[in-house]
């Protein structure tokens, strides 16, 4: 079982939306991560996020680009407590994807990987993926991570550092 743990994308300051809507960056930022999900054949059972603004245009968009239903659900929001959600993990068997925040996404991965919520295991970004696997019970590993600033990118067949075009020949 896989486990996808997805910080929303960039929101926009408090001062200009209360709302926090994603940015321009933060809306870029998600499309490019549903169009890694797509090129590499994510397929979690459902999308569920905390019922934010930011986290549920982050939601959407993935979404549309897995053909995915998207949910609200209540338990994860920034504070809320990680060990209900944890628990729940234990017990699916299909692949999900979770969009929230920090500190819980953290608290979470943390949580599940090493068996206590601090400190964190996982440096998130807005939005980027970690993919967390459940081997057996109680015993998950870190996969892989897809954020929008990390230093190398994987496409089929090569690897390159982030922000250099490939050389010709």
């Amino acid at each position: 079982m896989k486990l996808l743990l997805v910080q929303h994308g960039e929101a926009v300051a408090d001062a200009v939306d209360p709302r926090k809507p994603l940015s321009p960056e933060g809306v870029r930022d998600v499309r490019a991560l549903a169009a890694a999900c797509r090129r590499f054949a994510l397929h979690p059972s459902n999308i569920v996020h905390s019922g934010k603004l930011r986290a549920e245009q982050t939601a959407e968009i993935l979404g549309k680009a897995l053909g995915l239903p998207v949910s609200a659900s209540a338990g994860y929001d920034p504070l809320d407590p990680v060990k209900p959600v944890a628990r729940q993990c234990e017990e699916w068997t299909d692949d999900r994807l979770i969009v929230g925040h920090m500190p819980f996404l953290g608290r979470l991965a943390a949580l599940l990987l090493a068996g206590r919520e601090e400190p964190d295991v996982v440096a998130f970004q807005r939005g980027g993926m970690a993919c967390l696997e459940k081997r057996n019970p109680r015993e998950w590993c870190l996969l892989w991570t897809c954020f929008p600033r990390q230093p190398v990118t994987i496409t089929p067949g090569r690897a390159k550092p982030a922000g250099r075009k490939p050389r010709g020949g």
